[in-house]
């Protein structure tokens, strides 16, 4: 495996502003400076700066890298925002559709970046399920277990893709208990001969160090 990043934070979705025990312990492994990339996200400008705000509340020193499928080949190779990134040393992904960050990132130079970051690279729910390789895409444990694994998003089944692989020691689901997800992660696991499963529930935090 390539370099990996120092720490990790798991989130599996649905993190509360006020969950004071997760935020600090970011705040500790980033050392308090995190930038925020609202990839995943269907309006990633106003999820980005909803995010920035609360991060800044409990204590960061916080901005937003705009990366989004329709602008990576430019920023995702741009010298100066991986150079900004490197610096900084922690990153932050939100919510949203996970292969919007694969798709931003696969094979670019500010991958290869974060995956030497001397911090933190943390995420929630769809910024979660990246960290493993492979990754879910989506399905519910009912169509995994009735109809298996697709490659037709179209049908009813259990999604699986090429995930960004930072977290190397099983694969990752989130929203777990609250979605009801065991079922499509043992699916998942029988498939890509994975032998361990992490699964995430909804406030909580897997971190990594």
């Amino acid at each position: 495996m390539a370099d990996q990043p120092a720490s990790l934070a798991l989130i599996g979705g649905r993190l509360e502003d006020s969950n004071i025990a997760i935020y600090g312990e970011m705040h500790r492994l980033s050392g308090g400076r995190i930038l925020v990339f609202p990839t995943a996200s269907a309006e990633p400008k106003a999820v980005g700066q909803e995010t920035l705000a609360v991060f800044r509340t409990h204590g960061f020193d916080a901005d937003v890298i705009p990366l989004t499928p329709a602008n990576a080949r430019r920023l995702a190779h741009d010298p100066t925002l991986i150079a900004r990134v490197a610096d900084v040393g922690s990153i932050y992904f939100t919510g949203g559709d996970q292969a919007k960050i694969t798709a931003s990132l696969a094979g670019t130079p500010l991958l290869a970046a974060i995956r030497a970051l001397p911090g933190l690279v943390a995420g929630s729910s769809a910024g979660a399920a990246i960290m493993s390789d492979p990754m879910i895409l989506g399905g519910t444990s009912i169509e995994a277990v009735v109809h298996g694994v697709t490659d037709d998003p179209e049908t009813q089944g259990l999604l699986l893709g090429a995930g960004l692989g930072f977290f190397a020691h099983g694969m990752v689901d989130q929203h777990f208990i609250k979605r009801g997800r065991l079922g499509r992660l043992v699916v998942a696991m029988a498939r890509a001969g994975v032998r361990r499963g992490f699964g995430i529930d909804e406030n909580t935090a897997l971190l990594v160090e």
